[in-house]
């Protein structure tokens, strides 16, 4: 990478990194494309030298942190030596470790991902990270069915419709848990709903019942709690 093109990429990444502190202190619908230049002193000029729109920076924020939870999520399922049923567990729990330590981030995603606005940058960036997982997911079905733990009779297959399955849970759970938001037993009865989603993933590969680690109270209730700051923080405008 030549000189100018490092600068470039990391006045860009400054300004991504700035508009994700932003968004998730205040929200995206709170921030403005002037606090964002505020909080690094740079000119109108510079921002729209690398984005066109604050919703491009968005856009960049999400591709960013996808593209990273993407590459970790394979470097653990590609780790020699591993099971199928691990190298499974790692393609689930490794993304859902990231978004539990940056739920800020969760939030603000939360806050437009079922936005009608921006349904199609969504829908572009889950097919993106799909297209990046369904190879090895193919892969890690063929070893499992060699295994003996999974029993499908096309791996290419079932991987593209575990993952378009996995899409569709978030689509429905998604709403649901921004409407139970604060509402520990509507949190519950959607816990119970999500559990019968996994029993679906499970049938998808023909795994035994079990096979994945499920979502606890807990984790629900972290987002839950994330989503409940990020508002409160957006309300103080801090």
């Amino acid at each position: 990478m030549t000189r100018q093109r490092k600068d470039y990429a990391q006045k860009r990444d400054e300004i991504l990194d700035a508009a994700e502190t932003l968004f998730g202190r205040t929200g995206y619908d709170r921030t403005s494309v002037q606090a964002i230049l505020e909080h690094l002193g740079i000119s109108k000029g510079t921002f729209y030298h690398y984005f066109d729109s604050k919703e491009a920076v968005l856009e960049g924020v999400i591709d960013r942190f996808c593209e990273r939870v993407v590459g970790a999520t394979l470097a653990a399922v590609e780790r020699p030596g591993l099971t199928a049923l691990a190298r499974l567990q790692a393609l689930v729990l490794v993304p859902r470790e990231w978004k539990l330590r940056d739920l800020g981030f969760v939030a603000t995603v939360t806050e437009v991902a079922y936005q009608e606005a921006y349904a199609a940058m969504m829908q572009r960036v889950v097919l993106q990270v799909n297209a990046a997982l369904a190879p090895h997911l193919t892969d890690v079905i063929r070893q499992g069915v060699a295994e003996g733990v999974f029993h499908v009779a096309d791996a290419e297959a079932a991987a593209e419709l575990f993952l378009a399955f996995m899409k569709t849970l978030g689509d429905l759970f998604g709403p649901e848990l921004i409407a139970a938001h604060g509402d520990r037993a509507r949190l519950e009865r959607l816990l119970a709903r999500a559990s019968q989603g996994t029993r679906v993933l499970e049938h998808i590969l023909g795994a035994a019942e079990g096979t994945f680690p499920p979502i606890g109270m807990e984790t629900l209730a972290q987002v839950d709690q994330a989503l409940t700051d990020h508002e409160r923080r957006g309300k103080k405008g801090v």
